[in-house]
Parts: structure tokens; sequence; C-alpha cells
């Protein structure tokens, strides 16, 4: 197993031990960069964002392991049932399961040659299980990670919402269309950039005009402004030269490129983020 911290901490008013992979340890690492195929032995950062993320290492002979965890379960689970050689024991074929003491906001799963491990990033959970592919695992799927085509799916609502608009002739499709298409592009991918420098936890109770909310708020301020002050822009210099019609048609253009170009931006802010990932954690931390 690899060195590993203990600490300390609360949930539900009980005290728990918390366990995380030594600092030491991480630094003399080699980091693996994000997008190329797993190795014998690696480290993979998962977030996940949906209510049940499933992760999923196999090989070309169809072992696998599975990993899944339930964020309303408050669970965690591994199935190692079809993860290789497992006829030395009938009481290898297993699924362990562990709580999470609330929710993960991130997985490190480390993977060698006959074993897996598996941290939440806070230390609130930790799970090992030796495994025997013939073969070792050379790819990993990940179910849950649709957070962008998510948000795209959910501008279907106000569209539908304006249409009416549309039907009475305040309002052209094609603007509906061009705003449609400018926020799934260019607003997500502004927007998105926020997820690498948000570093400060603020209580739920904090005004927005405090100067906490403040502090936490600039990049919000400055992304927001960008965001929704540029088609306006755009929108008022093409039409006094052109006609709305061409602005809009601008606007569709510039949101299409962004949502055609989407898996390159996704990845480098993912890339950004991962290197910025124990930086924010411990300022998460530290701004509690």
């Amino acid at each position: 197993s690899i060195p590993r911290d203990l600490g300390l901490f609360e949930y539900d008013g009980d005290i728990y031990c918390s366990v995380l992979p030594s600092p030491e340890m991480t630094a003399a690492r080699k980091t693996k960069k994000p997008g190329k195929a797993i190795t014998e032995a690696c480290e993979l950062i998962v977030n996940p964002k949906r209510d049940v993320t499933i992760i999923t290492l196999s090989n070309d002979k169809g072992e696998e392991v599975v990993m899944k965890y339930d964020a309303k379960a408050k669970t965690f689970s591994m199935d190692r049932t079809n993860s290789g050689k497992m006829d030395f024991s009938t009481d290898f074929p297993a699924v362990t399961e562990a709580p999470t003491f609330g929710k993960i906001s991130q997985l490190r799963i480390f993977i060698d040659k006959s074993s897996i491990e598996v941290f939440d990033a806070e230390g609130k959970m930790a799970m090992t299980n030796l495994v025997f592919p013939n073969k070792p695992y050379n790819k990993v799927t990940i179910q849950g990670k649709a957070k962008y085509y998510v948000y795209c799916l959910l501008l279907i609502i106000p569209f539908l919402l304006m249409l009416p608009l549309v039907i009475v002739g305040k309002w052209s499709i094609l603007m509906l269309v061009s705003m449609a298409s400018f926020t799934a592009g260019f607003q997500y991918f502004v927007l998105f950039q926020l997820a690498v420098y948000n570093k400060q936890t603020v209580p739920l109770n904090t005004k927005f005009t405090s100067k906490a909310g403040m502090e936490n708020s600039y990049a919000q301020l400055l992304a927001q402004a960008v965001s929704f002050g540029l088609p306006m822009i755009v929108i008022s210099m093409t039409s006094a030269m052109f006609s709305k019609d061409i602005a809009y048609i601008i606007i569709m253009v510039i949101g299409l490129v962004f949502i055609a170009t989407h898996r390159l931006w996704m990845r480098n802010i993912y890339r950004r983020l991962m290197k910025r990932r124990y930086v924010n954690l411990a300022a998460f931390r530290a701004s509690r």
C-alpha cells in the first residue's frame, strides 16, 4: 500500500479518522498527462458530477473492475468479480462498499499491477483491492461526465418559453437560435473558466455585496461582464452598419465555433484544473 497520512474529521457530530496519500509520495511521482491511455502504474483523477458516477477499468481480454460512487446513498463500491484471475479462492470475487461520509468532490485512483487504491481527495474515504488481471488494464470509461451537455439541454426550457413571443411577432426565431448558440458556445466557454480559479468557500448566508462576498466574486463579475456584454456590443455595432439579422447571424456563428471546439477548450480547462487541484483544495479547506 502507498504511504498515507492520518488525520481527523467530524461528520454528523462524530469524529472519524481521515486517510490521504502522503504528499512526499505525490511529489516523487511523475504526473500523468490527462487524455493519455492508462498504464500499469498511474494515478487517475475523477471529479464526480452526477448522483451516480461509474468508473470502469478494463483490458483487451474483457476483464474489468467497476467502481461506483453514489452521492445520494453516500457510498463508494468496487466490483472485482470480473477482474482477472480468481480461481485461487471462492471468496475473492467480491463487491466491497464503504460509506463516504458526505459528498465526494474528487476521487484519486492509484492503479498498480496488482492493486487499486481509491481516496476521497479530502480523506473521508479510502479503499484498497487486490486484482490479478491476465493483461494490464489499458482502458478507462467514466459515466457521469456530461455536465456540459446537460447545461446545453437545459437551454431548451427558456427557448420553449420564449416561443410565444416569436409566434406573436415580437421576436424572431433567428434571434432565439442565435442567442441559444451563443450561450451554449461562448458564454459557457467563459463561465467554465471559473472552475480553474475558484478556490474559496463562502457561507450561504454571506451577502454578495459584503466584503467576503466581493472578494470571492471579482472573477465571477468579470466573466459575467464579458459573456453577457459581448453580444450586446456586437449586436449594437453590427445593427448600426448592417441589420439585426446580420448581427444575429454573427452571434450564432461565434457560438457555433465554440460549440464545435468544446472538446478542445474543455480539455484545456481540465488540464489547468489538474495542475492547480492541490492548491485549490488547500485553499478550500483554509477558507471554511
